[in-house]
């Protein structure tokens, strides 16, 4: 364990050679969000900067006491599509609550995108038919890609429809799905990609040319939608369809609807912690349309962040940095 003197640094080289997955990190994540309804985690309020329409950076903070650790994912995003850039980048700090001590600095890219695909499979799991089978993705990028390994740990995947604004982005998504040797197509737009599915992911970024377009009349009875992207894409007036709405976080959500961030306010009824301890006691319905909005909050960040430390330190992975 490093001195009080010393930092451990994680690259995104690091992090990889760890091996997560979402369903490795769904431990994790379920144990998070009990602590928070316990009250043995708080997380902070999410502060964002906006440089543009499409530009931003959030500060997300949390702490986990029987962890003894604190934390704060510092991210930034913008519309890189023209760059062949990623979208979103993060860095994680942890420290140690009895001593103050700075303890990590991790890159947070794929924790951020492994997290969030295990906070909607913690959701999905309870939730989703457990027979199901059939997925749509809107957006083909790195969110995409991390929850159909999420999904596809836990159901019987077997025919997937996909839909980007990049037909190339669909097909090298549709590629990697095809290698798992379950059946995808490529269609034209959003509405096909979710119509007839069992499962939805929306994940689009932000970007130019943003429609609300979505509803949840375009969607089959009993279907579970996991939307990381603020829902961004969906028409907010027809939010009241949805027979469940779901979020990572109640209050935050409510923050982020009232802004105008989530395309409806008020509505979210119930948080996934309450889900996971059990006080919301909905299963699954093969009549219910579900929407699941991640607010994104960093209580998962932190706790997967101390996750991959404990196992980097475990294997000797990383590098010792002095103060």
């Amino acid at each position: 364990m490093p001195q009080a003197s010393e930092i451990l640094y994680l690259s995104r080289a690091d992090i990889e050679r760890l091996a997560l997955t979402p369903l490795s990190c769904l431990p994790v994540i379920e144990a998070a969000f009990a602590a928070l309804a316990s009250g043995d985690a708080v997380n902070g309020s999410k502060t964002g900067l906006f440089a543009s329409g499409t530009s931003f950076s959030y500060a997300m903070p949390a702490l986990l006491r029987a962890e003894g650790v604190a934390g704060v994912k510092w991210v930034s995003g913008a519309d890189n599509t023209a760059r062949d850039l990623p979208g979103i980048a993060g860095i994680i700090v942890l420290s140690d609550v009895e001593t103050a001590a700075i303890t990590a600095v991790l890159d947070g890219d794929l924790i951020t995108a492994v997290r969030t695909a295990a906070v909607t499979l913690a959701g999905a799991r309870r939730l989703a038919r457990r027979d199901s089978e059939r997925a749509g993705f809107v957006a083909c990028g790195v969110q995409a890609w991390a929850h159909f390994d999420a999904l596809r740990a836990v159901f019987p995947l077997a025919d997937v429809r996909c839909f980007s604004r990049s037909r190339a982005t669909a097909e090298r998504f549709a590629t990697m799905v095809r290698g798992h040797g379950i059946t995808v197509t490529v269609v034209e737009t959003a509405k096909d990609a979710v119509a007839e599915r069992d499962i939805v992911i929306t994940s689009v970024p932000r970007g130019e040319g943003l429609r609300q377009e979505l509803s949840p009349a375009d969607l089959a009875a009993g279907t579970f939608v996991g939307a990381p992207d603020l829902a961004r894409t969906w028409i907010g007036a027809d939010a009241l369809a949805f027979d469940r709405i779901l979020t990572d976080d109640v209050a935050q959500s409510r923050t982020l609807g009232n802004k105008g961030m989530i395309p409806w306010r008020e509505r979210f009824d119930a948080g996934l912690a309450e889900l996971i301890t059990g006080t919301c006691a909905w299963l699954p319905d093969p009549q219910a349309r579900t929407m699941f909005v991640h607010a994104g909050i960093g209580l998962g960040d932190v706790a997967v962040a101390k996750y991959v430390v404990d196992r980097a330190r475990e294997r000797g992975v990383g590098m010792i940095l002095p103060r």
